[in-house]
């Protein structure tokens, strides 16, 4: 399991203070475009994600060393090529879906155009855009390696129920 936090640094210290004890829980942080990756350093989390207004890849890099995976956010096969050649170690990918936080910026790419990121970078690829518990397996299937969920757990009624219906209509390995 996951868990992304971004870059208020109050969230991030809170939740890196309650789930640090937590075995088998991944924390990454995204990084603000002044601070870089010293919050996720600072809170010793597992990774640092960066966005297009963030430091470049390699500044990451440098900063953290490999005591960090360095995510990116890729919106289109180049920009998702680049950051696999710039050394990051996981995309997220978006939109996958219509969501109203990418309208107007950025296409919504599709499944078809997730299939297609897969099928051109080795890293792991995250869903993100428009993800509900019905289209969160479609996503798997496409060739993502996971799915990130904001405004369908946020604007729940039942934010856990939703969570696990997520979990629940995610294929696991075997």
């Amino acid at each position: 399991r996951v868990l992304y936090i971004d870059d208020n640094p109050g969230n991030t210290l809170l939740m890196a203070a309650m789930f640090e004890r937590l075995p088998g829980l991944v924390l990454l942080c995204e990084c603000d475009p002044q601070r870089g990756v010293d919050l996720a350093l600072a809170v010793e989390a597992d990774g640092a994600h960066l966005g297009w207004q963030s430091l470049p890849i390699e500044a990451a890099r440098r900063a953290a060393g490999d005591r960090l995976w360095i995510g990116f956010s890729a919106h289109n096969l180049t920009e998702a090529e680049r950051a696999a050649s710039e050394g990051a170690n996981y995309l997220t990918y978006s939109p996958i879906f219509q969501t109203p936080s990418k309208e107007g910026l950025v296409p919504t790419v599709g499944l078809e155009g997730l299939r297609a990121a897969a099928a051109v970078t080795r890293l792991p690829l995250v869903a993100l855009g428009g993800v509900t518990p019905e289209n969160a397996a479609s996503c798997i299937e496409a060739g993502a390696a996971g799915v990130a969920m904001i405004r369908s757990v946020l604007q729940s009624s039942d934010p856990k129920a939703t969570v696990q219906r997520f979990v629940e209509a995610i294929p696991t390995a075997a």
